[in-house]
């Protein structure tokens, strides 16, 4: 996983936020931007010191961290708008509403 050298997170930087090396452009930035529909040649376009493997990169680190951290799963017992969230320390339900509403 060489590409995750491209990942920094340093608490003087974005207050300890994955940017990409060097930058203050952080993962969370480019997967939004990729999710809002936006193409890698975009995202090199409006970010000159992006290369194609930092976008790789934020990628591969968000999918390792999705898969380490975090599963969300839709509650399958039809209770409404309820989300079942698993993590490694927490296992909780809340409304589907207020996830959304809170940014996540």
């Amino acid at each position: 996983m060489k590409l995750l050298h491209n990942i920094d997170i340093n608490p003087k930087i974005m207050l300890g936020k994955p940017v990409i090396r060097g930058t203050r452009i952080t993962v969370e930035l480019i997967l939004r931007k990729l999710g809002e529909g936006a193409t890698e040649q975009d995202l090199l376009e409006a970010y000159p010191r992006l290369i194609r493997e930092d976008i790789h990169a934020a990628m591969i680190y968000a999918a390792l961290e999705a898969r380490q951290k975090f599963a969300l799963i839709p509650d399958m017992a039809a209770k409404g708008d309820e989300i079942r969230i698993k993590r490694a320390d927490v296992c909780c339900q809340i409304s589907a509403r207020s996830f959304f509403t809170v940014g996540y």
